[in-house]
């Protein structure tokens, strides 16, 4: 038990149940407002063209990051090199 003028320390645990994705933070780059964005692979015609979607952080832990936003759980993320990528651009799978 602590004696007056003590400090001590409390750690809280707690689980929430937040609906989101789990990426990698090399599939971020920043975006506007506050927000950062990741880029989807979308189909078109017989090609594939990136997509840009804003998401939110929820949470980090070591290199993933947990996200909400624009994105479906069927899409495909870019995990990387997403500085060299416009939104509309077309890319090879």
């Amino acid at each position: 038990m602590p004696k007056s003028g003590e400090i001590a320390r409390l750690k809280v645990s707690q689980t929430e149940q937040i609906q989101g994705f789990w990426l990698p933070t090399t599939a971020l780059s920043r975006g506007e407002r506050g927000l950062w964005s990741c880029f989807v692979i979308a189909r078109d015609g017989d090609a594939y063209r990136v997509e840009k979607r804003d998401v939110e952080v929820l949470h980090t832990e070591g290199d993933r990051v947990l996200v909400r936003g624009t994105i479906s759980a069927n899409e495909e993320v870019v995990s990387s090199g997403t500085q060299r990528l416009v939104n509309g651009q077309m890319v090879t799978k």
